[in-house]
């Protein structure tokens, strides 16, 4: 409210205001303000417009085709912690090679992590997975929309079915019952193996490295952000290779030397 009364008493007449005029706020914003605050008064003036439009007193929002490329949270990832394809694979090799006490500790222990390597789920995904969303005859896995993902289908392993199937017949309503961000992360941090030297594990980056290594066997970005639950291609595309390793990628798949 205090952004739209800004924007109010600094332009005549803004209710009627086009697309030209909203540019030379944000222009006037830019001159004494950080990227960060302009983006969000950006956001508090297409809220204003729909109000307008919601109660009849305007037909368009001239504001909502408008987007700022600076101002945004950064989406960087940290490549030097992230896991490889080979990385991965190692990882779960040792995790299946682990000593365990009890053999229902050890199949708990193997689906978690067989769903954060192959599925890439959020913590918050793996917490609340229910057993009926998990379909042994069909080979797949329905994960439910969160706040910060959308629901989707995804394959399951071949290697994934017997461990599932076990721990399904021994779980109530929640698959991994008891299960929390804590702990998860935990079980992640506590990993060791010499592939994850100089590496931080945890389940955002396992998370991030499967992610990373779907561009890395050739998915498009559709592709890749509907696996991952993004809601934004902009989302995605942050895991993304640079374009000059695209094209070197692209000359070694399809070189008739190569």
């Amino acid at each position: 409210m205090r952004e739209i009364e800004q924007f109010l008493s600094l332009v005549p007449e803004a209710e009627k205001a086009d697309y030209q005029a909203i540019l030379e706020y944000l222009k006037h914003l830019r001159e004494h303000q950080q990227p960060a605050s302009v983006k969000r008064h950006l956001q508090s003036l297409k809220k204003y417009y729909l109000y307008l439009q919601m109660n009849g007193l305007r037909e368009d929002n001239p504001a909502l085709a408008l987007r700022l490329k600076d101002g945004g949270r950064q989406r960087e990832r940290p490549l030097q912690e992230l896991l490889t394809a080979a990385q991965l694979e190692a990882l779960w090799l040792s995790v299946q090679d682990k000593k365990y006490r009890y053999k229902a500790k050890k199949n708990r222990f193997l689906c978690l992590f067989s769903l954060l390597i192959f599925q890439g789920l959020t913590t918050e995904e793996l917490c609340a997975l229910r057993v009926e969303e998990v379909d042994l005859e069909g080979g797949k896995i329905r994960v439910s929309e969160t706040k910060s993902t959308m629901g989707r289908t995804l394959p399951l392993m071949s290697v994934q079915i017997l461990l599932l199937q076990e721990l399904c017949s021994n779980a109530d309503e929640y698959l991994f019952c008891g299960l929390t961000a804590d702990g998860l992360h935990y079980l992640v941090s506590t990993l060791e193996g010499d592939f994850l030297k100089g590496k931080r594990p945890s389940p955002l980056r396992l998370r991030q490295s499967v992610i990373a290594s779907k561009f890395e066997q050739g998915w498009d970005l559709r592709r890749v952000q509907l696996f991952a639950g993004h809601r934004y291609p902009s989302s995605t595309e942050a895991y993304q290779i640079s374009g000059l390793e695209s094209l070197l990628r692209a000359v070694e798949l399809c070189h008739p030397l190569g």
